[in-house]
């Protein structure tokens, strides 16, 4: 996401609290007073910012093993190995998704998953 100018990151802080993003809301100080306090320094108008989204983890079925979730070779999302295992954070096997990647993966012809079936979850 994309964030334009001084009124949209104001308009972005006011609906992301404390803790979605790392981000305090804008308070009584207003917005200038907010930023400063967030960034160290005073911004104008004439800047863009790119807000990260949040990835999910894919998981399978409603069991809590703990073993249920899409890990997919780092590097290769495309034609990379895949497993079912845990989300836990691998050297090789990336365990969490952008919306983007997910796209990816969905347009792999040797995942045969109904999408419409799989949980996406927050993660850390």
């Amino acid at each position: 996401m994309k964030i334009k100018g001084a009124r949209e990151l104001a308009s972005w802080l006011k609906e992301h609290k404390k803790g979605d993003h790392g981000v305090i809301a804008v308070g009584e100080s207003g917005f200038f007073g907010c930023c400063h306090r967030i960034t160290g320094i005073y911004v104008s108008d004439d800047f863009e910012l790119e807000v990260p989204e949040k990835r999910k983890h894919i998981k399978f079925g409603d069991r809590d093993n703990g073993e249920n979730y899409l890990n997919v070779e780092k590097y290769d999302l495309k034609n990379g190995k895949f497993m079912i295992h845990n989300r836990d954070k691998s050297l090789y096997f990336k365990t969490a998704f952008d919306t983007n990647e997910i796209e990816i993966l969905k347009q792999r012809e040797d995942l045969a998953i109904d999408w419409s079936k799989v949980t996406f979850e927050a993660a850390d």
